[in-house]
């Protein structure tokens, strides 16, 4: 999304002059409206730019992500009247995506909040303003949890979402590396508000595959204990929700490290995607003026998210550097057990020295990426 705001800049500009009526055109003469909005929005899809495909060693590699994602707008410098009908689909048809993340967890260009403002701020000039059909907001939960930071997407002016989707990645719960338990304050519950524009939200909680029973545990403690809030006060609940199931296979290798602790195989790790789904209810009878009744809740603490009493690996070896592997000539992919047994054999002072630098490096790279302003 770079360049968003000078891009809406321009289109703002050129919308407001006349254009050719083109009625020779069957497009135009025949085709009514409906049609032709199906016809552009075809058109000018986004796809994923293949030939900027993201690393697999990163954590934000994953289905549907594997690259940034662009649209072919040839379709707009044909004719005027089509850019005046259809400017601003690329932009509401494109998912808008949010990193509440370290440096190091997100792609080197993303959107930001003083980038989205400057685009729909833009935009509100031409007197359009088109609905966002949908938004990621992939989120560690220290950055997430208060709630601030993504109330902060969710204040932007003239932002106006249907479906905004929250995803929390394996690598994002409390202590992960340690293999805690799962846990998730809910202080963020209450303290957010919505766009009243929202027709559903949806939480993907992830981890990985052999935490199924975890994740299944924390998500049937959200469908049960946490209902949301659109600024106009309607609640969002996902009373009677089953869960959207998803699982994928990724790299075991992030961040300078080869998780060998979690391998389901070289180099491989199986991932488990639970989907909640909260949606606006409101009661069957209305208000004497005629609007729907909403649901309203004061004074209330939502419940912390926990899945305890589960047994945690106490594995001695849950990660090797990627540094070690290639000191010692070894293939990133190689057999589990391999990387393992060159670990387990040195013994000596220089490779527990080797070892120790490569944890302590990458230590120092996690502090320097949380420090970074969002």
């Amino acid at each position: 999304m770079a360049n968003t705001d000078s891009n809406a800049f321009q289109a703002a500009d050129f919308v407001s002059k006349a254009a050719h009526e083109q009625s020779q055109s069957l497009l135009f003469s025949v085709l009514p409206g409906e049609i032709r909005n199906q016809i552009w929005s075809y058109a000018l899809a986004d796809y994923q730019d293949e030939t900027q495909v993201y690393d697999d060693a990163t954590c934000y590699k994953r289905p549907e992500y594997l690259a940034p994602r662009k649209t072919d707008t040839v379709l707009l410098r044909t004719c005027k009247r089509i850019y005046q009908e259809a400017w601003f689909l690329p932009w509401t048809h494109a998912e808008q995506i949010f990193y509440l993340t370290g440096t190091d967890r997100r792609p080197l260009r993303t959107t930001t909040v003083r980038d989205m403002q400057r685009t729909l701020l833009t935009i509100s000039k031409t007197q359009t303003m088109p609905i966002i059909q949908h938004v990621r907001v992939f989120a560690q939960l220290y950055l997430l949890e208060n709630g601030t930071k993504l109330q902060d997407i969710l204040n932007l002016s003239f932002f106006y979402p249907k479906s905004i989707t929250i995803t929390i990645r394996h690598t994002d719960w409390w202590f992960w590396e340690s293999d805690n338990n799962l846990h998730f304050d809910a202080t963020w519950v209450d303290f957010c508000r919505f766009p009243n524009s929202l027709t559903e939200l949806r939480v993907a909680f992830e981890s990985l595959e052999r935490k199924k029973d975890q994740i299944d545990d924390v998500v049937n403690q959200a469908i049960r204990g946490w209902t949301f809030r659109c600024k106009d006060d309607t609640e969002l609940s996902a009373k009677d929700c089953k869960p959207e199931i998803m699982k994928w296979s990724g790299n075991a290798t992030w961040g300078g490290r080869r998780w060998v602790r979690d391998e389901t195989g070289p180099n491989k790790l199986d991932y488990y995607v639970s989907t909640a789904i909260w949606r606006p209810v409101s009661s069957t009878s209305d208000n004497e003026n005629g609007t729907p009744r909403t649901y309203v809740t004061e004074g209330r603490r939502f419940p912390n998210l926990d899945a305890t009493g589960y047994a945690q690996l106490d594995d001695q070896i849950p990660w090797v550097p990627t540094s070690v592997m290639r000191n010692a000539n070894m293939a990133p992919d190689a057999p589990t057990r391999d990387v393992r047994r060159l670990l387990e054999e040195s013994s000596d002072e220089e490779g527990e020295e080797r070892f120790r630098e490569s944890d302590d490096d990458s230590e120092q790279d996690d502090i320097a990426s949380e420090d970074e302003d969002l």
